[in-house]
């Protein structure tokens, strides 16, 4: 049996790893020119996408380092997620997180 903590912080681990690991290949991608790089997104103003907006190009340049911002959040959540719905966290069979407990207090209330 998975515990959803341990399965969080998987979850979390995969997308931490991924936003990093896209945001570094972008960062060299687009700033270190001893691979290629120092790629402005004013130099997409030749080619194909010549004619769209300025605004459009920049976030067809920068569409990378928000798909890892994204998933650097959906990591953050999935750790939360895991700290408040752990399975089991006083250790006496019950399977209520300590948030349930509070809300079931202040419905109570």
């Amino acid at each position: 049996e998975v515990h959803t903590t341990a399965f969080m912080r998987s979850v979390s681990l995969v997308f931490g790893v991924f936003a990093v690991l896209l945001g570094s290949v972008w960062a060299v991608w687009a700033l270190a020119p001893c691979v290629g790089g120092a790629s402005s997104w004013r130099a997409h103003e030749h080619g194909e996408i010549a004619a769209t907006s300025p605004l459009t190009r920049f976030v067809l340049w920068i569409s990378p380092l928000i798909i890892a911002s994204l998933c650097l959040l959906v990591s953050l959540f999935a750790i939360l997620r895991g700290q408040i719905h752990a399975l089991d966290p006083d250790g006496d069979g019950s399977t209520e997180s300590g948030f349930e407990v509070v809300i079931a207090e202040v419905h109570a209330a």
